[in-house]
């Protein structure tokens, strides 16, 4: 059987953190939606720790059929963030996804390319999942305060 995967991707501005929960579509690309949380910077490491498993525990695979339902048109999700563009967005953040598969959790750095978001392969971290959420906090954080560019 398939083991389900989890994602998530957690924005770092100057003043918020934003957590937007990531689902898996039949095609293997990934779309962002609700439940988005949007915390101040100065929130606890247990808030932040709460809403990154909020996040993740809301992840599934979905149908064809759930799509539509959870994709947002690009306004909405803008919106739902407090941005007006992905450009500005990207630029005054520094961001990473993380994904669970079968108890393998990968917490993958982003840096901006032009105007969309890549991975920073060579700082990808990996670890193996026994509720070690506190620990997984942690990496992510770190991860946070690092400015990746080109």
């Amino acid at each position: 059987m398939e083991k389900e995967i989890k994602a998530c991707s957690i924005y770092k501005t100057k003043n918020k953190f934003k957590i937007v929960t990531a689902y898996r579509l039949e095609s293997w690309a990934y779309i962002e939606s609700n439940p988005i949380t949007i915390l101040p910077i100065e929130a606890s490491f247990e808030q932040i720790k709460n809403a990154i498993f909020l996040s993740i525990n809301s992840s599934k695979k979905l149908s064809e059929k759930e799509e539509d339902f959870y994709r947002l048109e690009t306004k909405e999700f803008l919106k739902s963030l407090r941005e007006t563009s992905y450009k500005k967005f990207y630029n005054n953040s520094t961001s990473c996804s993380i994904y669970i598969e079968n108890n393998i959790v990968e917490i993958i750095p982003n840096r901006l390319k032009d105007y969309y978001l890549v991975e920073v392969k060579e700082d990808i971290q990996k670890i193996e999942y026994n509720n070690n959420e506190i620990e997984i906090t942690k990496i992510v954080l770190d991860i946070l305060e690092k400015k990746y560019v080109e």
